[in-house]
């Protein structure tokens, strides 16, 4: 049984009348996600600051928001957006972003990581962690301690954020204090009992699963562990 708060955002975007994002081409589904960021129905918050601030990537500068709360952050939320890797921006996760900053107490930072098919895997990935690093080493630039940052991320972000983690590790990094995963992206491929079972008649398909993997990967690359971090052998010393 879905949260009922949860079930009503799903019939407001089955109720919308509008095709899935796979019957859409990838500029028509990222202009339609833009336009349902409202269907979420969280109310605007008012920050003390949001800036947006460019960190040094691989292939280019990263554009990064930052959210500074009125009051003192606790951390630094290091946030990346939902989307399958191909749809979501900074814009359509404003909101959320504002009410995750105003309700943890944290500043929070969203990194605009390059997205498929322009970019397939695994820029994605670099750009994610380049966000990561650049906090670990100038983070105190913007107000944040290195000493205090927290992963974040829902879905594809939440994807990211978990690999980001693993990749911290292995490069004997800062470790994170926490990693906060609501609804990630973890394993290989999208054979699970529920994925199977909750196949149809939800927001998240597999018809759509498969779609953002399409743009996404190709085929070798499920075995990776930055796109599966479920395939990682040693899961100790982790947030």
């Amino acid at each position: 049984m879905l949260d009922p708060q949860v079930k009503k955002i799903v019939d407001a975007i089955n109720q919308s009348g509008s095709p899935e994002y796979c019957d859409m081409s990838v500029e028509e589904a990222r202009q339609a996600h833009n336009e349902k960021a409202s269907l979420l129905g969280e109310p605007f918050v008012d920050m003390c600051s949001v800036t947006d601030i460019s960190i040094p990537g691989d292939a280019g500068p990263i554009t990064t928001r930052l959210y500074q709360p009125c009051a003192e952050p606790a951390a630094c939320i290091i946030f990346y957006h939902g989307g399958g890797h191909v749809i979501g921006s900074l814009d359509s996760y404003d909101t959320l972003c504002r009410q995750l900053a105003h309700q943890s107490g944290c500043m929070l930072a969203s990194v605009d990581y390059r997205l498929a098919p322009e970019h397939r895997f695994p820029p994605a990935v670099d750009d994610a962690f380049a966000a990561f690093c650049w906090f670990v080493e100038h983070g105190h630039e913007v107000g944040a301690n290195a000493n205090r940052l927290i992963i974040a991320g829902d879905s594809a972000g939440g994807n990211l954020a978990a690999v980001v983690a693993i990749l911290a590790r292995d490069a004997d990094l800062p470790c994170a204090l926490h990693q906060l995963l609501v609804y990630p992206a973890t394993a290989a491929y999208p054979d699970s009992a529920s994925q199977l079972e909750f196949a149809a008649d939800h927001v998240l398909t597999i018809r759509l699963i498969l779609w953002f993997h399409q743009h996404y990967l190709d085929y070798q690359d499920h075995t990776d562990v930055r796109w599966g971090p479920l395939l990682t052998e040693d899961l100790t010393n982790l947030p």
